[in-house]
C-alpha cells in the first residue's frame, strides 16, 4: 500500500471556507501574557519545560513539612512547582508542589532536565553547611527511577564550598551544562561558566569570557536546541534592572556579541530566566514589571505569524555573525553541474523588499511570490540585486560558498537558456541544491498549483507542458510549496496539465504568441485544482505539518490547533470517515520512553478532536515511538537537532471512507523496515533458533485498553477471528494486540508482511 505525503493542504480543498487563502504578508510579531493562575502575591520565577507543562521558582508553601524561612532576604524558602498546561487554551493550569523527595527547607531553585526528563539538575543550598550563616547554591543530579520517583540528590564534582553554583542549563545533547558562579576567576558578580560531560566526568568549568560576561551579575542561562545561549544580565546594556539577552556560536564555535531582546520581552524592570520551545514560537520567562500579581511573576509569550529568528531578524535584533551557505547547481535534466551559475542574495529586510513581495507556505515558511497582481515582483527583484545584491558565481563543480552575515535572503539563480531560480533562503540552512532546467530560446514560466479557493499551495502534483501537436515538452513536480518552473518559447500556443496518479485534476492554456519574449518577464501562472476530482481513499496517510512538541512534552500547543481544526472540520463533513492518529518520535532516548511519549501524544491529538465533538468511535490512537525513522538518525547516529525534528510527527490514515473517488499520491518516504527500531524489548531481527518456541505478530501496542480493542476489532474484521489482547511482561503498561501466533520464525515474518503488504497494517514479532 502507498504512503503518501500529500500534505494536509488537501484537506483544506474540502472545506467549504476559504481558511488559507493567500493573505498579505505579516511581519512577525511577540505577545506577553501573564500567568495569572500559577502566579501569586509571592516569587515565582526560573521557569523549566517538563512534560506537558513547566517547573519553576516559588516561595510558596509546599507543605508545613517542608517550609522554611530565609532570615538573610527575610523570606520563605525557595521550592519548586509543576504547572500542567492546559490542552484546549494552551494556558497553564494551578500549580502543585513538585517531587516532594527532592524537596527541603532549605532553597531548591532553578532547574534544568536532560531531553527525556529522566534526569534532573538542580540549584539547592549546601545542606551540609545549613547551620552555617550562608549555605552556599550547589549543583545537583537526580535521575528518575522506574517508579516515577527522583534518586537521592548527588553534588555534582565542580561545585565550591565558599561560592556560589547555581542556574543550570544543559544541552539537548547532555553534554554541556552552562551555570552561574561567582567563583574566583571571574569578571565580576556571577558569571557564566561552561562544564563538558566526557566519558561520564565533568570538565574543568571555563569561564565564558567578556564576550558574554561584565562586572556584574550575568546568570539564568538557558541553551536551545540550536545551540543559542539565552541569559540575563546587569551588565550589557539594556531597559533597566536585569535584561534579557541572547547569543548564538559563529563558525569557530566563539559566542557573539549579545543582543537585547528589547520590549516587549524586556522591561524597565528585572526580566529573567527565559526558556524557548523547540521550534521558536512560544516560551516563557518571569519578571517584576509593572502590574504584575506579586514581586516576580511568570509571563508566556508567543510568536505571531513565523518564528523567533524571524521575528529578530525583522526586528533587526540579529548577532553579528557570518555563516557559510554553500549553493550546489544541477541541471534538471542532464544532471551535470552548472558552472557559472550567477546567484544574487538580497536581504529580506531591506528596504527594497516590500510585504506585498513575500508570503508564507502551508508550514509556515516565508516564500517570495513572483506576481502580486499585475505587478511584477520578479523583475524588481532582479533590478535591485543587480544593484545591490551579494553576488557570485559557480565553479566547474557547480558549487558556490557565500559568507553571508546571518539572516534571511531573497536569491535568485541565472544563467543564459536556464529557467531561473528563486527562493527565500536561510543561512542556518548552510547548504541548498538547485536544479535549473536548461531551455534555450524560450521565457522562463514561473507556475504554481494552489487550491481551488485561494492560493495555497498545493505540493507533488504533476504538470505537465503540452504543445500544440499534443506533444509532452516538460513534465515535473510542484514543490512543497506548490510552485514549479518550466520554458515556453514564443509564439507558441501551450496547455498545462494537472495530474496526481495519472488522473487530470486541473488544467490551463498558455498563449505566447502575442507577447513579448524577453526572458527577464516570465510568465507567471496560477493554476487551481480541481476539487471534484480530489478524494482521500482509505489508507491514505497525510503529515500534520504544523503539530510540534518540545522534548518529553505531548501538549497540543496553540499552532498545532490550526491542523487539528481543520481536520474535525473534514471529520464532520464526511461523518463516516474513520481515522487513525500515528505519532512517531526521533532515536534520542530509549525505546521504552519513545514508545511511551509517542503514544501520550497520539491521545492528546484524539482528546482534542473529542473535545470539539467528534465521535471517539471514529478515532485510534497509536503510539509507534520511534519505529518510523526516515532519514540517517537512527540509534547511536549524531545528527542535528532538524534533522532529528524530521522524524517527530504525527500522521493520519483514514481507515474508513465512502468518499466517491479513489485517486492515490505519488511516494515521498518509504514506510519503516525491519531495519528501524521496533518496540520495547524486541530484537530488530528477531532469532529463529531454537531458543525460542513461540514467535507472536503483533499489530499495535497501547497505553489505553480501548485503542487495543478497537485494534484487534480492525482484525476480526478483516478475517483475523483469533486475535487477542495481552499485556507481556517485560512491557506490563501496554495492551499488545496479537493477529497470529507461530512456532515457526520465518512462517510468522512470511505471514507479517503478507499483512503488512495487503491491509498497510505495520507490525512486529514478539518471541517468546
Amino acid at each position: 500500500m502507498k504512503k503518501l505525503t500529500y500534505f494536509f493542504i488537501l484537506l483544506s480543498n474540502w472545506l467549504s471556507l476559504s481558511t488559507h487563502a493567500q493573505e498579505p504578508f505579516i511581519y512577525p510579531s511577540v505577545t506577553v501574557t501573564n500567568e495569572e493562575k500559577i502566579n501569586s502575591p509571592l516569587l515565582e520565577f526560573s521557569p523549566a519545560f517538563f512534560e506537558d507543562g513547566i517547573l519553576f521558582v516559588s516561595n510558596m508553601s509546599p507543605g508545613k513539612k517542608y517550609q522554611g524561612f530565609d532570615k538573610k532576604i527575610k523570606k520563605p524558602t525557595m521550592s519548586i512547582f509543576l504547572s500542567k498546561r492546559n490542552d484546549i487554551t494552551s494556558n497553564l493550569e494551578h500549580p502543585e508542589p513538585f517531587a516532594l523527595e527532592l524537596t527541603s527547607k532549605m532553597h531548591e531553585g532553578p532547574l534544568t532536565f536532560d531531553r527525556n526528563a529522566e534526569k534532573v539538575y538542580f540549584t539547592r543550598n549546601d545542606l551540609k553547611k545549613r547551620r552555617k550563616k550562608s549555605a552556599k547554591l550547589k549543583i545537583y543530579e537526580s535521575i528518575k527511577s522506574e517508579d516515577g520517583k527522583w534518586s537521592e540528590p548527588k553534588e555534582l564534582p565542580f561545585n565550591l564550598d565558599d561560592y556560589d553554583t547555581a542556574h543550570p542549563s544543559i544541552s539537548a545533547d547532555g553534554h554541556t551544562l552552562i551555570f552561574s558562579s561567582n567563583r574566583p576567576g571571574g569578571l565580576g558578580g556571577m558569571d557564566l561558566y561552561k562544564t563538558e560531560l566526557k566519558d561520564g566526568i565533568w570538565s574543568d568549568p571555563v569561564n565564558l569570557g567578556n564576550q558574554i560576561n561584565t562586572e556584574k551579575n550575568d546568570i539564568f542561562p538557558f541553551i536551545h536546541a540550536d545551540h543559542s545561549l539565552f541569559f540575563s544580565s546587569e551588565g550589557h546594556f539594556g531597559q533597566g534592572g536585569l535584561d534579557i539577552f541572547y547569543s548564538t556560536l559563529d563558525k569557530d564555535d566563539n559566542y557573539s556579541t549579545p543582543v537585547n531582546l528589547g520590549p516587549p520581552i524586556n522591561s524597565p524592570k528585572d526580566d529573567l530566566g527565559f526558556i524557548l520551545d523547540r521550534d521558536k514560537k512560544n516560551g516563557y520567562f518571569s519578571s517584576n514589571r509593572e502590574q504584575g500579581k506579586g514581586e516576580d511573576d511568570i509571563y508566556g509569550f508567543n510568536v505571531n505569524h513565523g518564528d523567533i529568528d524571524e521575528y529578530f531578524y525583522f526586528n533587526h535584533k540579529v548577532p553579528d555573525v557570518v555563516e557559510d551557505l554553500s549553493v550546489s547547481c544541477t541541471d534538471a535534466d542532464a544532471n551535470e553541474p552548472i558552472e557559472q551559475m550567477k546567484i544574487a542574495f538580497l536581504p529580506l529586510n531591506s528596504p527594497l523588499i516590500d510585504s506585498t513581495m513575500l508570503g508564507r507556505d502551508r508550514a509556515g515558511k516565508i516564500v517570495l511570490l513572483p506576481q502580486n497582481g499585475t505587478k511584477n515582483n520578479l523583475s524588481i527583484l532582479q533590478k535591485a540585486m543587480e544593484e545591490n545584491g551579494q553576488v557570485g558565481y559557480t565553479n566547474a563543480q557547480g558549487y558556490l560558498q557565500m559568507a553571508l552575515p546571518k539572516g534571511y535572503y531573497a536569491m535568485i539563480a541565472h544563467k543564459d537558456d536556464f529557467v531561473d531560480k528563486i527562493a527565500v533562503v536561510s543561512t542556518s540552512d548552510h547548504s541548498i541544491s538547485l536544479n535549473p532546467k536548461y531551455s534555450p530560446g524560450c521565457t522562463p514560466v514561473l507556475g504554481k498549483v494552489v487550491n481551488s479557493r485561494g492560493q495555497t499551495g498545493v505540493p507533488k502534483v504533476t504538470v505537465k507542458l503540452v504543445d500544440e501537436k499534443n506533444q509532452v515538452i516538460t513534465e515535473t513536480l510542484t514543490s512543497e510549496n506548490g510552485t514549479f518552473d518550466a520554458c515556453a518559447k514564443c509564439g507558441k500556443m501551450y496547455h498545462f496539465i494537472l495530474e496526481i496518479d495519472n488522473q487530470e485534476v486541473g488544467s490551463t492554456d498558455l498563449d505566447t504568441k502575442n507577447t513579448s519574449c524577453d526572458k527577464a518577464n516570465a510568465y507567471n501562472i496560477i493554476i487551481p485544482i480541481n476539487d471534484e476530482a480530489v478524494a482521500l481513499k482509505e489508507g491514505s496517510i497525510i503529515e500534520l505539518k504544523n503539530i510540534y512538541f518540545n522534548f518529553n512534552d505531548a501538549a497540543i500547543r496553540a499552532g498545532a490547533r490550526k491542523d487539528l481544526d481543520e481536520l474535525v472540520d473534514v471529520l464532520n463533513k464526511y461523518p463516516d470517515m474513520e481515522i487513525e492518529i500515528a505519532s512517531y518520535t526521533d532515536a534520542v532516548g530509549s525505546t521504552d520512553y519513545n514508545l511511551g511519549i509517542s503514544q501520550k501524544r497520539a491521545e492528546k491529538a484524539m482528546e482534542y478532536l473529542i473535545s470539539k465533538g467528534i465521535n471517539p468511535d471514529r478515532l485510534l490512537a497509536i503510539g509507534y515511538g520511534e519505529s518510523g525513522i526516515r532519514n540517517r538518525c537512527k540509534n547511536g547516529v549524531k545528527c542535528s537537532d532538524k534533522e532529528h525534528q524530521f522524524n517527530r510527527r504525527i500522521e493520519i490514515k483514514v481507515t474508513k471512507s465512502n468518499l466517491p473517488v479513489k485517486v492515490t499520491y505519488p511516494e515521498e518516504q518509504a514506510t519503516p523496515t525491519d531495519d528501524q527500531t521496533p518496540p520495547p524489548s524486541v530484537n530488530k531481527k528477531p532469532d529463529s533458533s531454537n531458543e525460542y518456541n513461540t514467535f507472536h505478530v503483533v499489530i499495535g501496542a497501547f497505553l489505553m485498553k480501548a485503542n487495543a480493542q478497537k485494534r484487534r476489532q480492525q482484525a476480526i474484521n478483516l478475517g483475523f477471528d483469533e486475535a487477542t489482547i495481552t499485556s507481556f511482561s517485560d512491557t506490563p503498561a501496554y495492551h499488545s494486540v496479537i493477529i497470529k501466533t507461530f512456532d515457526d520464525f520465518n512462517e510468522a515474518k512470511a505471514f507479517a508482511e503478507k499483512i503488512q503488504n495487503d491491509h498497510g497494517m505495520k507490525y512486529y514479532i514478539k518471541k517468546m
